[in-house]
């Protein structure tokens, strides 16, 4: 594998760095940055770099797993169709057109897709492995994720702290009725029973971080009857953050999109939530 991609990718991981780097070196001529804001910068830079090492370390390991791959492939806008919808969770539909999609092919092994919203998501194909990342305003880079398109699965992602974590935590404590499967929802509305709105609404509370807004978060029921959630990345974009499908007594599954399948054990059951 060529060491020129490599470097691309790393330099782009430390897009944000560098930002951090110019903006104190700029303040701090104009003497205008308070400590505050100093130890903000600082915090932000540290924790790119922590990040930025993590990558360097990731893409070796995928250099040194690449010659063990017999099967490779070209980057081209039929495979940038197929890992845009493993990125965002999604089928392709060609109506994304309508919203401007693009992919501008750059080589054989990178390119980067645009939209008229702004921003973009530049992609290396290492292999058989994809790199994949947002773009926003600055350079600032957002959610990366590093897809395997043997398996078509999503194999690391960075920043590591996400929606998925937050509900792991959450679960872990939720009484154990909550995930029985023993409840019997109620069958009439006057006995309790929840409609489709207020299921979906109860959904979207249990899966929002505590401290959240709701403008940060989307939750939209496709015609499969499966729940996607979205979140704010603060980079022009709402991103795909988890699938959930909801059984008729009011037990929340995690949905595996690429496979297509649906978790044995509840997360919960919204009609036994506080």
């Amino acid at each position: 594998m060529k060491k020129s991609i490599i470097i691309s990718i790393i330099a782009a991981s430390t897009l944000l760095l560098q930002g951090c780097n110019n903006t104190t070196s700029s303040k701090a001529s104009e003497n205008k940055t308070s400590d505050a804001e100093l130890q903000a910068i600082k915090k932000e830079r540290d924790s790119l770099e922590k990040t930025n090492n993590e990558l360097t370390k990731k893409i070796a390991d995928l250099e040194s797993k690449t010659n063990k791959e017999p099967k490779t492939y070209t980057l081209d806008e039929k495979l940038a169709q197929k890992v845009y919808s493993i990125y965002t969770g999604q089928p392709w539909d060609n109506n994304i057109y309508d919203a401007g999609w693009a992919f501008t092919k750059e080589s054989d092994t990178n390119g980067i897709i645009t939209a008229d919203r702004g921003g973009g998501q530049p992609i290396y194909l290492l292999s058989n492995y994809v790199v994949i990342f947002e773009t926003g305003l600055n350079d600032s880079m957002g959610q990366l994720e590093i897809i395997d398109l043997n398996t078509e699965t999503v194999i690391d992602r960075f920043p590591k702290e996400d929606i998925d974590e937050h509900n792991n935590q959450e679960t872990t404590q939720k009484p154990s009725t909550n995930t029985d499967k023993t409840f019997i929802a109620p069958k009439t509305y006057q006995e309790g029973l929840l409609n489709g709105e207020e299921l979906r609404m109860a959904l979207l509370d249990y899966l929002m971080p505590a401290d959240a807004e709701y403008e940060d978060y989307e939750l939209e029921l496709n015609s499969d009857g499966v729940y996607i959630l979205r979140a704010d990345n603060h980079l022009g974009n709402m991103v795909v953050v988890g699938h959930y499908v909801i059984d008729e007594n009011g037990y929340v599954y995690k949905y595996n999109f690429v496979n297509q399948t649906v978790h044995d054990t509840p997360e919960t059951n919204l009609y036994l939530e506080d």
